[in-house]
């Protein structure tokens, strides 16, 4: 993979990822020669992995990373929690 841009799949404040419509920003970065995308998940119960499968198959993207940085940011919430109930 040569280039890789961080999008964020749903919508969210963080700043410093592509915000809003991640299957519009995945058709521009292919069209802008980006070989990936980094996902940025911050509810995995919405993340459907057949949906963005398909997406980024239509547009020949790689997914390079799944970031997990929005949810701890936005809702102090750590996949790590050491409580189940917490994750």
């Amino acid at each position: 993979m040569k280039f890789s841009f961080a999008i964020s799949f749903q919508t969210t404040n963080f700043k410093y990822i592509g915000k809003d419509d991640w299957i519009g920003q995945a058709e521009t970065l292919s069209e802008l020669g980006y070989d990936g995308v980094e996902l940025g998940i911050r509810d995995p119960k919405k993340f459907d992995a057949r949906e963005v499968n398909k997406v980024l198959k239509n547009y020949s993207l790689n997914l390079s990373a799944i970031g997990t940085g929005q949810a701890f940011s936005m809702t102090d919430f750590l996949f790590h929690q050491k409580y189940y109930y917490q994750r």
